[in-house]
């Protein structure tokens, strides 16, 4: 493995690292489009009905927009994550190994696109097995008495 290859590596390794010890982002960015998904699947189940609006369900409709949400916040955290090393010393340390400045660069836009592809794999694995959420009009229907 040459030099270059090994620093990206080693800097990716660190991101991981880093992201692993934290359990509740993990969990966070996992649960996050889900609880999208349900609270505005729910929300606004009505407007698939309207004429014009083509055919499937609002689950369809909303799914690729809240794997791009993800893709744009998991990326802005990575911006967040390099203010961070900035803060703390840790990008001073990056500078001054002997290492190209952009395998700081290219391990954290790694680490990214893992989560982010990571977490739109889960996500549509989700909704391509969850049904269609409940009409809960259709629900108190049948509950009501004649």
């Amino acid at each position: 493995m040459n030099p270059v290859r090994q620093s990206w590596a080693l800097l990716t390794g660190r991101y991981l690292r880093q992201l692993y010890r934290q359990p509740a982002v993990i969990g966070i960015t996992l649960t996050q489009p889900v609880i999208w998904l349900l609270l505005f699947g729910a929300l606004f189940k009505k407007v698939a009905e309207l004429p014009g609006f083509g055919g499937g369900s609002y689950i369809t409709y909303l799914t690729p927009g809240v794997v791009i949400m993800t893709a744009l916040f998991s990326s802005s955290w990575t911006g967040m994550s390099f203010i961070e090393d900035m803060d703390t010393g840790v990008m001073d340390r990056f500078l001054t190994a002997p290492v190209p400045r952009q395998d700081a660069v290219t391990a954290a836009v790694t680490l990214a696109a893992a989560v982010v592809l990571t977490c739109a794999a889960l996500y549509l694995e989700y909704c391509c097995r969850v049904p269609d959420l409940p009409d809960r009009d259709r629900a108190d229907e049948g509950a009501r008495l004649p």
